[in-house]
């Protein structure tokens, strides 16, 4: 395993043990995730206590979600591929963005919408390769309703 899977895989353990406090935070009892080997744009599935189906994708962020005055993005492909996916099973599409002051922040997504993207500079692979390119990203205000804190 390249040291840039190790880093990935790693990453992707972390996201998962935040994911597992806000399903214990929240009585969530009914989730699965995606294998951490794997390069997928889905994270993984989870029942709310609504009994709504969800299809979740996770980033992380090395900053607060107080900054860029509270707006994120995320690449216009890795929507629009949780989108599609959604389009086949009956989930609602939801991202989930973790900031390293211990918060998070939850969008849904409607299936069916067309978002509006912007195009940036950004690295070509998370980890590996960090040529920048130019990308399209989907940005969000973020709604403080929608951040949660961390136990």
């Amino acid at each position: 395993m390249t040291t840039e899977q190790q880093k990935f895989q790693k990453a992707s353990e972390n996201e998962r043990q935040k994911m597992m406090q806000i399903f214990n935070q929240f009585g969530v009892t009914q989730y699965e995730f995606t294998p951490s080997v794997s390069y997928d744009r889905i994270d993984g599935y989870y029942t709310a206590s609504t009994g709504t189906e969800y299809v979740f994708e996770v980033k992380t962020r090395n900053n607060a979600a107080s900054a860029y005055n509270y707006n994120t993005a995320i690449e216009k492909s890795k929507v629009e591929y949780i989108q599609g996916n959604t389009k086949e099973i009956p989930h609602q599409p939801i991202l989930f963005f973790f900031y390293n002051d211990n918060q998070a922040y939850y969008q849904q997504l409607d299936y069916e919408k067309e978002y509006d993207s912007f195009r940036a500079f950004a690295p070509a692979t998370t980890f590996g390769d960090q040529t920048m390119v130019l990308k399209d990203f989907v940005g969000f205000n973020i709604n403080k309703k929608h951040l949660l804190k961390l136990n």
